[in-house]
């Protein structure tokens, strides 16, 4: 399900009634302008445009003839389009690729915008960027892809070799800034991929922290690390030194994603996977375990409302959208609608914060309003 925190993680409840009964929520994603919520869920999207009490489904299938899964879910900032990756494990159509559609009107429809990638080469990552209109990323595990038309058409960036890539961030003050998480490291571009830098975490320690997630920071050269085992870690200088900002009773958490506040670039919080949620107020220089009143401790994606940072959105393996609108102190179910309950993808219409999308594991895209 997904939980709803509205005080910075203190507490939460589940959000969206009975809709995510039954559904694995994968991912979820958030409109940082209008508010809008979108989660991914196997086979399929939800929408919520009621800040999660209930949810509307999305075209399901994507023109495929076996349930799809929503492996990734993003919104580009300032105009209403839609991005997901899907994969379909299913029947003889098969497709481990996870291609990428786009859709102009809100989910209604969609197109398949591929072109330029390796076939089979699965999308882990799409990132729209807040610089020069129709500019995006997307992160493979072998390579990172750019668009410069709204992901019409892609092009192959610099590869690191031996790398296999985890996740991807855009640095938040630069339009060719980025960071991604492999399985040898941290590394860090400044020309959009055309080159890259290591930018290890902790290189003197006997076993380097293995970062598993990013989230941009507030300013050029700004990002958060979220590692296996060994916690999480912010750089200010472009991954050149990486400050460890955990308490010692959340060194353990393994982030499965990681939010920071548009509107207030001290709150972060990140979904732990079994072990919830976790939220710093303090830019991550101290954390504490957001769990009280959550049902459904097993989250793995996390989105802020871009307008109220009290407002968190949170999806769980199985039991759909959960919300918190005070910050993390209680949290309800936010599932009215969304009938399959393992969400996969989660994000908010950043034209209308209000409006968000769920994207379920066989179930479709699902959209709700909040408001």
């Amino acid at each position: 399900g997904i939980f709803r925190s509205e005080n910075s993680g203190r507490s939460w409840k589940s959000v969206g009634g009975d809709t995510f009964n039954g559904l694995r929520v994968t991912t979820l994603a958030i409109d940082t302008v209008s508010g809008d919520l979108y989660a991914g869920v196997w086979g399929g999207m939800l929408m919520s445009t009621d800040r999660g009490d209930s949810w509307t489904p999305m075209s399901i299938g994507f023109g495929q003839d076996y349930p799809t899964s929503i492996v990734v879910l993003d919104v580009a900032p300032g105009i209403p389009i839609l991005y997901v990756s899907v994969e379909n494990e299913q029947g003889p159509k098969a497709d481990p690729g996870a291609p990428i559609y786009r859709s102009l009107d809100g989910g209604h429809a969609w197109e398949l915008i591929s072109g330029g990638i390796v076939e089979n080469d699965a999308v882990r990552v799409i990132a729209p960027t807040s610089g020069p209109p129709g500019v995006l990323f997307a992160a493979t595990q072998s390579c990172v892809y750019r668009s410069i038309d709204y992901g019409t058409t892609w092009s192959p960036r610099t590869a690191i070799p031996g790398a296999s890539i985890l996740d991807l961030s855009i640095d938040d003050g630069s339009a060719t800034g980025l960071f991604v998480a492999t399985d040898i490291g941290v590394f860090r571009s400044d020309d959009a991929g055309a080159t890259w830098s290591p930018a290890p975490i902790d290189p003197g320690s006997p076993a380097t922290p293995q970062a598993q997630r990013l989230a941009p920071g507030a300013g050029a050269g700004s990002a958060y690390a979220g590692t296996i085992l060994h916690g999480l870690y912010a750089t200010t200088d472009s991954g050149a030194t990486w400050d460890f900002g955990v308490s010692e009773d959340l060194s353990v958490v393994v982030p499965y994603a990681i939010a920071v506040s548009p509107a207030d670039p001290d709150r972060i919080v990140a979904a732990t996977g079994f072990q919830g949620v976790v939220g710093s107020n303090d830019g991550g220089r101290t954390w504490s375990f957001l769990n009280n009143d959550l049902d459904a401790v097993r989250m793995f994606t996390i989105t802020l409302d871009p307008l109220n940072p009290d407002t968190i959105y949170a999806t769980s393996d199985g039991d759909g959208v959960w919300v918190s609108d005070n910050a993390g102190a209680s949290w309800s179910p936010l599932n009215d609608g969304l009938f399959h309950r393992f969400v996969t993808a989660f994000t908010i219409d950043i034209n209308d914060h209000n409006t968000l999308y769920a994207g379920t594991e066989g179930g479709g895209v699902f959209r709700m309003r909040r408001r």
